[in-house]
């Protein structure tokens, strides 16, 4: 199973059109199985394609882009708060096969759509072998603003059920050598992408001074918590970005069966 992680940074790049571009031939290219997008952008003023999605939305212009390469995916989105003023900011994910049991949960203590600091996430489900897999955009905050980086965490844990296969991926915002992230990972949950493999645990994955941090780490992750073998890894969008971000690739070892029926 193929998979990307990436913060879009909402529409604060330049180039745009460039960069949806970009992504969308990679994930062709790279025949991406399931797609996590955070800080995922619409206007609040563009018209309404699909409730809770408004054309122009970043995350289904990358699916457009795709279907006019030739390559279908579904598309799950679901927003959160306001950013910089006139976009609504959100998570989403895209899936070659359909996903189903859509929903999304606040992890944050502040639930106000105009609080940049509130932390909506959005988990879906597919199915292979007529077994589901939960999939989980996540993009958690800091702690500060009355937010507890700790509470997010079990927030977020409240939605993993231990007997389905979850995949957790997204813009955590913990540097890999932090006492947070050993937070994260004593929930039984496995880091996908270093794996036991001690020269890729510390591969940055986002530029320096974004938001409180001055030198670059890796934050952005691809959890689960079951073990897979990583049979392919990297950082990809680091020679040519479209984000402040960068994105992280993994393939993971499981020969996986794709269905079109409803779950």
């Amino acid at each position: 199973m193929k998979i990307l992680t990436l913060n879009l940074h909402c529409f604060a790049e330049e180039e745009l059109q460039r960069n949806q571009d970009i992504i969308s031939t990679f994930i062709a290219e790279e025949e991406i199985d399931v797609v996590f997008f955070q800080e995922v952008s619409q206007f609040i003023n563009s018209p309404v394609y699909e409730e809770p999605i408004k054309k122009g939305n970043y995350g289904l212009e990358i699916s457009n882009r795709l279907e006019a390469l030739g390559y279908s995916y579904d598309y799950y989105y679901d927003y959160g708060n306001q950013a910089f003023g006139n976009q609504e900011e959100g998570l989403a994910i895209l899936s070659k096969t359909r996903l189903g049991r859509k929903e999304s949960f606040y992890v944050s203590r502040e639930t106000s759509y105009d609080k940049y600091w509130t932390r909506k996430i959005v988990k879906a489900s597919i199915k292979y072998n007529n077994e589901v897999i939960d999939l989980i955009s996540v993009h958690l905050g800091w702690t500060g603003f009355d937010e507890v980086f700790e509470e997010q965490v079990d927030e977020l844990m409240k939605h993993v059920d231990p007997n389905v296969t979850t995949i957790l991926a997204g813009d955590y915002n913990v540097s890999e050598d932090s006492k947070e992230y050993e937070y994260i990972i004593n929930k039984n949950l496995y880091d996908l992408y270093y794996n036991g493999e001690k020269q890729y645990f510390h591969d940055y994955t986002h530029q320096p001074y974004i938001d409180v941090k001055k030198e670059a780490k890796r934050i952005d992750y691809v959890l689960s918590n079951k073990p897979f073998k990583t049979l392919e890894r990297e950082i990809v969008f680091k020679d040519v970005q479209v984000s402040d971000h960068y994105g992280v690739y993994i393939e993971i070892e499981e020969e996986w069966v794709w269905y079109q029926e409803e779950i």
